[in-house]
């Protein structure tokens, strides 16, 4: 499955330019059901909250960027509550 991207452009001073990858539904709704409602980091022992709708809120992580070409598929992406999330971002250890 191809990554699409839209890109901005710079329109007046202090404005930046980014691309914004288009992600399908259907993987963050797989992904969502795979985890059946935990974070998928191994260690993680996290009490997560309810949305509205009664599911738990997790965010859905792509382990290769789509930026450096990772594909948005299933078996690229992990559901992670949001502090391991962070910390794949910004960790030490990611």
């Amino acid at each position: 499955m191809s990554v699409l991207a839209r890109r901005r452009k710079i329109l007046a001073p202090g404005e930046v330019m980014r691309t914004e990858y288009i992600r399908s539904p259907e993987v963050v709704a797989a992904t969502l059901r795979r985890a059946t409602g935990s974070c998928e980091m191994p260690s993680c022992d996290a009490d997560l909250f309810l949305r509205e709708n009664s599911s738990f809120y997790l965010e859905i992580h792509h382990i290769r960027p789509l930026a450096k070409n990772g594909a948005d598929s299933i078996e690229n992406t992990a559901a992670l509550c949001p502090r391991c999330h962070r910390e794949q971002h910004s960790g030490i250890n990611r």
